[in-house]
């Protein structure tokens, strides 16, 4: 196993992989579609999908949409027999979610709150409050399935941490944070005033648009505007 994973690694390497067979085999046929349907029966789209680390031995699909919904998939069958279970998990759009151990997974919604899901049930565990805008991006920490990183439209990073009792309206708060992460600074305005020119500085808030855990503790970002 440890020889045929190195003789792929090189391939990738040496960029031979967009021709290997098994790539040249993928297709796409209308029996692997899945559709999204929000309230008033209209399509609308998903914003995000990723397969469980753990769930039916890595087949579980999890996919959440622009209406707000989750959905929990059987990526082994048939598109249309594959549904599993579905909810509404916010009242606004769903543009990121990241899993905390097998059966629990975090959402972040354009409503501006992230919320902690058991799949099983279907039941919101933790309410998260703290962004002033939406939320885009959502990860957590391998090592540390407790903390939460998440980045939002109103420029900031905000750290979480289930474990922490401290809470505001029922909501837990961020553990830390890092304002205005992509501040944008370049734009210069010039006016006149008493004869004098004065240069303004528009600190203008730049969107967090992505965020990612890294390993010792670091984090990732990108900025929508910077």
């Amino acid at each position: 196993m440890a020889g045929l994973v190195s003789d792929r690694r090189a391939l990738f390497q040496r960029g031979d992989i967009l021709g290997h067979g098994f790539l040249q085999r993928f297709k796409c046929t209308s029996e692997d579609s899945v559709f999204f349907y929000g309230r008033e029966g209209e399509l609308v789209p998903p914003f995000a999908c990723k397969f469980s680390p753990s769930g039916l031995h890595g087949n579980l699909l999890v996919t959440a949409d622009e209406d707000g919904s989750i959905k929990l998939l059987n990526s082994q069958k048939p598109a249309q027999h594959s549904l599993i279970k579905e909810w509404k998990g916010h009242k606004n759009a769903i543009f990121d979610f990241a899993f905390s151990g097998s059966t629990h997974l975090v959402t972040g919604s354009g409503d501006s709150k992230l919320v902690q899901w058991d799949v099983n049930g279907c039941t919101a565990l933790r309410r998260f409050k703290g962004h002033t805008g939406s939320v885009k991006s959502v990860d957590i920490d391998e090592s540390n399935p407790c903390v939460v990183v998440s980045g939002g439209r109103g420029g900031n990073i905000l750290i979480w941490d289930t474990r922490c009792s401290s809470s505001k309206d029922g909501f837990t708060v961020p553990i830390s944070k890092v304002p205005n992460a992509h501040l944008d600074n370049s734009e210069i305005k010039l006016s006149n005033s008493s004869s004098r020119r004065k240069s303004i500085v528009s600190m203008k808030q730049v969107a967090v648009t992505s965020v990612l855990f890294h390993r010792d503790h670091y984090v990732a970002s990108s900025g929508a505007a910077d």
